[in-house]
């Protein structure tokens, strides 16, 4: 098991777990889970450092289904969605 947090997160905040199943040989896409989703404090940001590394979004930016805020989604290198999710300071 391996767990995650983003710097500054604190001690009983969100993390994130990583697991195993050490008896499975391999995975299949999409089996594992839904999709991580990030707070983020601005979607554009991120996409522009996205582009800076050759990469962009996947889809988006947009906003959520209650209007609320900007959301858009980037695929990591397997091709699993991650969601980024603009919340207001």
């Amino acid at each position: 098991l391996a767990f995650l947090a983003a710097p500054g997160d604190k001690d009983d905040g969100p993390l994130v777990e990583l697991t195993h199943n050490w008896d499975t040989s391999q995975y299949t896409r999409g089996d594992g889970y839904g999709h991580l989703a990030y707070a983020v404090k601005s979607v554009d940001d991120v996409q522009v450092q996205l582009k800076k590394h050759g990469y962009d979004l996947s889809w988006g930016p947009g906003i959520t289904p209650s209007g609320s805020r900007k959301m858009a989604f980037v695929d990591d290198p397997d091709g699993y969605e991650i969601e980024l999710l603009e919340y207001k300071a």
